[in-house]
């Protein structure tokens, strides 16, 4: 069964036949599979030591870190939200202790970095602000329009004043201040900000999915003007969901903030324990009839959901006539892109294919499947996969690719900002696919260490190896 060092897998298939007789076909064909698989790695093994360096060498390097004493969440800080921001859940609890820490850093006058993992509820903290602080003004800035759309419509049942910023907007009365990162780096809201009704109120500026200043040059254009404030003394809270530790410091440089001993640091695990993260290479010849065979293998609920990312507009508009899906893409109308996603909420299309901007921010508790196809880096499979299985329930993130991504002009960090190296180390590794997540996280663990952690491919692999010796030891 062994030849010039290679497990023969077919050999292994034929010795296992007389002994698996009374076992399900199914079961036998995927330990068969699994095998193969593991024979692959095997015999890439050498090449896979060289590309876990590269990951060292373009990871997290020049993590730092804020010493802060630790933050009390008093007890009666949920009870004191809940009725306000969790009506009608019973026994509401922490999503994490990241999400109490976040809440009670409202009531603290430093900067804060709020990194957590996709579905951790990490606007609770915006949301409570004004609840905890009922004569206080808050600004929070989105980085997509179709963001600051869907934020509108989430805040119209708070218990206080929220308003969608305008140059008119009046300040008296309003506590939550709304705005797109376009908006909020014009003058207009620059000058808005510097009334001395808006300086004497102002608490706490929020920033979400913060990333996008080191990734889009646009937004970080947006901030220019915003560094002013932090001489006024604003404090911010920075949150995301993929903000590798290294950019940390480039951040707080665009916002102004040096006084390094006011920044408190909140970090979650990026990966989720809910969701099996799996990787299939096929070729570009193959693409759309590998997609296709995915799609059509997948049975959804009535209430459940399925999203396609496709990297380019290209790709959106094959695979959106291919699998009979819509599509929703930036250069389609706004209403008709309205109605696109209020037909895919209301089951109308349980798939919609679409680009990375619908990323972000997507917050369907039943989403069971997302197809990652071709992603353009680590940052964007990380959140479009963490629009799946918000509601806890196993969910599923398949990234399917073609060719290896072109990432080096030489080992710069900067020369990567949307973690092509962490998605070129996850194709190659042999290991949890988890660990292709460090890029985003202090410390990381495969799915075994993990209680109650679903299994990515790599880990399933291992454990039909293992059936496969039982088998062949009995």
């Amino acid at each position: 069964m062994l030849s010039g060092g290679n497990i023969d897998a077919n050999a292994v298939q034929k010795a296992l036949e007389p002994v698996i007789q009374a076992s399900e076909a199914r079961l036998r064909l995927d330990i068969v599979h699994g095998f193969q698989l593991v024979n692959q790695n095997i015999k890439s093994s050498v090449g896979a030591l060289g590309t876990q360096l590269i990951e060292f060498l373009s990871g997290p390097t020049s993590t730092i870190s804020f010493p802060n004493p630790p933050l009390y969440v008093h007890p009666k800080l949920l009870p004191t939200i809940a009725p306000f921001l969790l009506p009608g859940v019973p026994n509401p609890q922490w999503t994490c202790p990241q999400q109490a820490l976040s809440v009670a850093s409202v009531l603290h006058d430093e900067h804060v970095l709020s990194f957590m993992a996709t579905a951790l509820g990490k606007t609770l903290q915006v949301f409570a602000a004004p609840i905890l602080k009922k004569e206080e003004l808050f600004i929070f800035i989105l980085p997509l329009v179709s963001l600051t759309r869907n934020m509108e419509d989430r805040v119209s049942s708070l218990p206080y004043s929220v308003g969608r910023w305008t140059k008119d907007l009046d300040p008296f009365g309003i506590q939550l201040v709304i705005i797109p990162a376009h908006e909020a780096g014009t003058r207009a809201f620059a000058d808005w900000l510097l009334l001395p009704y808006v300086q004497q109120r102002l608490d706490r500026i929020f920033i979400d999915e913060v990333h996008h200043l080191i990734t889009d040059k646009n937004f970080r254009e947006c901030f220019a003007r915003l560094g002013d404030l932090t001489l006024a003394g604003a404090k911010y809270t920075l949150m995301s969901a993929t903000c590798p530790p290294r950019d940390v410091p480039e951040i707080l440089h665009i916002l102004g903030i040096t006084e390094l001993s006011m920044v408190r640091e909140i970090w979650s695990s990026t990966t989720r324990t809910n969701i099996q993260y799996t990787v299939e290479q096929c070729t570009n010849d193959n693409l759309y009839a590998t997609v296709q065979s995915k799609f059509n293998s997948i049975v959804l609920q009535p209430d459940e959901r399925g999203l396609i990312y496709a990297s380019t507009l290209k790709d959106c508009d094959e695979l959106s006539q291919l699998l009979s899906a819509p599509k929703y893409y930036a250069p389609i109308d706004p209403k008709e892109k309205d109605k696109i996603q209020e037909e895919w909420f209301s089951g109308v299309y349980k798939w919609l294919i679409c680009t990375t901007a619908y990323g972000e921010g997507i917050d369907y508790s039943k989403v069971r499947w997302v197809f990652n196809v071709r992603p353009q880096g680590k940052t964007s499979e990380v959140q479009q996969g963490g629009r799946a299985g918000r509601d806890g329930e196993l969910s599923y993130s398949h990234t399917i690719f073609t060719t290896f991504p072109a990432h080096f002009r030489g080992l710069g960090l900067t020369d990567d900002p949307h973690g092509k190296a962490g998605l070129y180390a996850g194709y190659q590794m042999d290991t949890c696919y988890r660990f292709s997540f460090r890029l985003y996280d202090k410390e990381t663990y495969p799915c075994a260490a993990i209680p109650g952690a679903a299994l990515c491919g790599f880990c399933l692999e291992q454990v039909y190896l293992c059936i496969l010796l039982l088998h062949l030891c009995c």
